[in-house]
């Protein structure tokens, strides 16, 4: 509510919304998870460019994978966050939602948001 509030413009892409829409096609398998991230990218870079803050919820249990979506932004355009939590209670688990909204804040005061092209 604090970024709506400051006039800040967020989509949040969530795994599960993703994967009953456009990635509705895919499985779990290594090779399907991947292409799974690859096509997120390839929204979040639309939304980004067009100004708007993406919040990416989303279960990314290989290194490669997280490399490769990094290195499709700008470094100051691309904030990782770990949550550690229970496989039994996954949902139950809190995040720091302070800490995201704060590093959002400093991205955007910095002229960071939309440019994550690699030209």
């Amino acid at each position: 509510m604090e970024l709506f509030n400051a006039s800040i413009r967020t989509y949040v892409l969530d795994g599960d919304d993703v994967r009953h829409g456009i990635n509705g096609d895919l499985g779990f398998s290594r090779e399907e998870r991947g292409e799974n991230l690859r096509r997120i990218v390839e929204l979040s870079k639309l939304f980004v460019d067009a100004g708007i803050l993406v919040l990416a919820a989303f279960l990314s249990p290989y290194k490669t994978e997280r490399d490769y979506v990094k290195k499709q932004f700008e470094k100051d355009n691309f904030l990782e966050i770990y949550v550690k939590c229970s496989r039994r209670y996954p949902r139950a688990c809190p995040w720091n939602s302070d800490k995201v909204l704060e590093n959002a804040k400093s991205m955007i005061r910095r002229g960071n948001i939309g440019k994550h092209r690699q030209e």
